[in-house]
Formats: C-alpha cells, structure tokens, sequence
C-alpha cells in the first residue's frame, strides 16, 4: 500500500520515495507505524485522516478506539474530506478493554475477505497495554506487556494481508489469465497506531521510543511548538522520526479560518542525512 504518512499529509511522490529508504526492517512485513504524543497533540485526527483516505480508495478500514468518538477530528487540507460513501468502509470498533480488543482480533478469520481491512488505525494503544505497574503474579514488565498486544495486532493485519494478496492475485489471474500476468499486489495491509505519554508514565518516551523501533518501521513523536506572537487562533505541531544516519521532521500547523472552522495544514517536510537535508514546503 502508499506509505502510511501519504495518507496523511499531502506529501509528493519523492518526498514518500526517500522516506521510505529509511524504514527500519522491523521482523514484521506489515507496515507499522507509530505516533507517540501527549494530550491533544493531533494524534486521532491524523489517525482518522489515513482511514479516510484509505477508506476513499474503496478499500476497508479497522478503527480502534477505547472510547465512542463523537465527532470527526479535524481534517488535513489538502487530503481528501470525509463523504458518506468514504465512511462505510471504515468499520469503527470500540473496545474497552485488552480481552475485547484481543478477541476481536482473534476472529477476523471469520470476516469475508471482501471486508478484511487494508488499514487497522489503532487510537491511543497505551489504553489496551497496562504499562503503570508490574503484575504481581507474573513480573511481566511493561515492555513485555507491549511487545504482546503489538505482535497481536501484526499477526492480524499479516493475516489480512495474506488474504488479501492472495484475493488480488486470483482476481489478476483469472481476468487476465491470456496475458499470462499476475498481479504483485506489494504490501497490501498497514497498522496505524497512536499512543499518549504522560510525565508521570513508568515507561518514558525514550525508552518507548528505543522499545517500539524494534516492533515498528516508524516511530514518530510529535510536539507542539511555541509560538512567538502568534495569535490563539493557530497552534504549530512537529513529528519526527529518526534512523541510525537520518531524521525526517513534519512540521504542521492546525489554524482556525475566517468561519471559525479548523483543520490541519502541512507546512514542511525535511529529511536530513549527515549534514545534508531534503525540504519540500508547502
């Protein structure tokens, strides 16, 4: 599939190329993506943004979320706005606990294939990961409790994704079977997640960071910025991700119009590498 971050902002094809040449070779072949942020920092907006534009595309969507959302967060200008149509194939799921969650997860099996998603958003992991104290009957450290609830989630979208590959190479092969071609459907499937960190979190941001990176292909955290004589009407964002000899910073904007409507503007992206970067602006 495009990458996960082209789903949410409207990056250039070169800009998602060299991104790409970055990924971590996590042990999953599901792409995995992580946003890591504090309180309102965004982070459902630009989860439900990559559901609505994958769900535009016509193909289905598992959002997770721990608790019933209520309206729409706000959109990325520039991306593709929310239509009825676009909304049927995101199939929103509420799950309020780990059990739920790892129940549902368990049965997709069941689920046609014809509604196996390509995209599984995850809002706010940390909801279904305990992370605060350790278990007293079993010592499961926080990390460990993580590292079970993630490969859960990626033995579910790899099955999806075998599916679904196998699906679009039958589909190829019988409607093209004179010629001979079949189709490479490439990495149909993807996982979206977001996670919020507190001050007082056991687990710190850094170490979360150096944790998640061995379980996913990006790890981002975003930050809001101060801003200097700025008015309350806008609030500037930044996400990055970093490699072994390379970063990428997403700097983002979230501004109130003239009708005292919101939404989410993409101001930058820079990808360095070793002194040198690559900017494109919007």
């Amino acid at each position: 599939m495009k990458d996960i971050i082209g789903r949410i902002f409207p990056l250039g094809s070169q800009n998602l190329h060299n991104l790409q040449l970055y990924h971590k070779q996590s042990f999953s072949p599901v792409s995995t993506s992580l946003i890591i942020g504090r309180p309102q920092s965004n982070k459902t907006a630009m989860l439900m943004q990559a559901a609505i534009s994958e769900g535009a595309s016509g193909k289905q969507v598992l959002f997770i979320a721990p608790s019933k959302i209520t309206n729409l967060p706000l959109s990325v200008h520039g991306m593709l706005p929310p239509t009825s149509s676009t909304m049927k194939n995101i199939h929103m799921l509420y799950a309020t606990s780990t059990i739920e969650l790892q129940g549902y997860l368990a049965s997709l099996h069941l689920i046609p294939r014809g509604d196996l998603p390509s995209l599984i958003a995850v809002d706010d992991l940390k909801s279904y990961v305990p992370i605060n104290y350790i278990d007293d009957l079993t010592q499961c450290l926080p990390n460990v409790k993580m590292a079970r609830i993630l490969s859960l989630i990626q033995e579910a979208a790899g099955y999806c994704q075998d599916s679904l590959a196998n699906q679009m190479n039958t589909s190829s092969s019988q409607s093209s079977s004179n010629m001979g071609q079949v189709c490479n459907s490439g990495n149909p499937c993807g996982i979206l997640m977001s996670w919020t960190n507190f001050n007082t979190d056991l687990l710190k941001v850094d170490e979360l960071k150096k944790f998640a990176k061995d379980y996913c292909h990006n790890v981002w955290t975003v930050k809001q910025l101060k801003m200097q004589g700025s008015s309350s009407l806008s609030q500037k964002y930044e996400m990055e991700d970093t490699f072994e000899d390379a970063s990428c910073r997403i700097s983002f904007m979230v501004r109130k119009s003239s009708s005292m409507s919101q939404d989410i503007v993409l101001q930058q992206a820079v990808l360095e590498q070793e002194g040198e970067h690559e900017e494109s602006s919007t």
